[in-house]
């Protein structure tokens, strides 16, 4: 803010320093709001706030909220976005938890390491995960800017993977060969350290391209874990989607959720013997 105010008085521009001057207050006066002492979103006086990461809601209302809500309302705490906190407030007041913020993208699983795939987009680099109706968002948390989107009707598949790597000390163990220490080279050699990498793998076909995007990252499994089940939350809402899916099966029926486990079975996020015990369990339903 600092900084606008000083290009815009280089510049003379009246009429934005006094714009300016108006969504500073707007701005102090919402983060006022924040640390009232009656709740927000319920009206009922809290007293001392325990946390500023719910900034001047209850305990109550807070844990009522669904986890995204949360994640979303201290996102916009920590980066300062009073706007958006004050619009995720009146969305939980009104019970809308199908709201989309425009221009905020929320993190779900931290910073992957893109490893390539995507056609549009070759550049190896840090980015930040998160779904949206449209499909899955590769962005910079840091300049705040979309790199890609990985559309969900071009998804095939969505799976996870784990490479274990092993790790020795080649410098110590070549100084000991150069310095004729047999027991500087064995040490280098001992020191090994085994270390696994997780990677998330995305199926993607587009004018008769298939392709693997490529992520590496802590949580990548998690995050498979977690698309595969947003990909058909939100790509059963397209007609074209419910007309090819359509079958006389519902959703409990245990043919259609032997086949889901299948599909985790493939994607590497359950072992065969927890596949073949909860088959089991299902077959025994029919």
């Amino acid at each position: 803010m600092k900084t606008k105010f000083k290009d815009a008085e280089e510049a003379g521009e009246i009429d934005k320093i006094k714009q300016l001057i108006i969504d500073s207050f707007d701005l102090f006066k919402k983060e006022a709001d924040l640390k009232a002492k009656n709740c927000l979103i319920c009206g009922k006086k809290i007293g001392i706030l325990t946390t500023s990461q719910r900034g001047a809601i209850c305990k109550e209302c807070w844990k009522s909220q669904p986890s995204r809500w949360q994640e979303d309302f201290k996102q916009s705490l920590n980066k300062r976005r009073y706007d958006i906190t004050h619009n995720l407030i009146d969305f939980a007041k009104s019970k809308n938890y199908e709201y989309v913020l425009e221009g905020f993208l929320v993190p779900k699983y931290g910073s992957f390491e893109y490893m390539g795939g995507h056609p549009d987009f070759p550049d190896f680099r840090v980015v930040s995960l998160t779904d949206k109706s449209e499909g899955i968002v590769a962005f910079d948390e840091n300049e705040e800017v979309v790199l890609f989107t990985i559309d969900w009707h071009k998804v095939t598949n969505i799976s996870a993977d784990t490479k274990r790597i092993t790790k020795s000390s080649p410098g110590l163990a070549t100084l000991g060969i150069l310095a004729k220490r047999s027991d500087y080279a064995m040490v280098g050699a001992a020191m090994r350290k085994e270390e696994d990498l997780y990677f998330m793998n995305v199926g993607y076909e587009s004018n008769d391209l298939q392709t693997v995007i490529t992520f590496k990252g802590e949580k990548a499994r998690e995050a498979a874990a977690f698309l595969i089940s947003e990909r058909a939350r939100y790509v059963e809402k397209t007609p074209q989607f419910k007309a090819e899916s359509s079958s006389p099966q519902t959703a409990d029926d245990p043919i259609d959720q032997i086949k889901k486990l299948g599909e985790l079975r493939e994607a590497g996020l359950i072992s065969q013997e927890e596949f073949e015990e909860k088959k089991k369990d299902l077959l025994s339903k029919i």
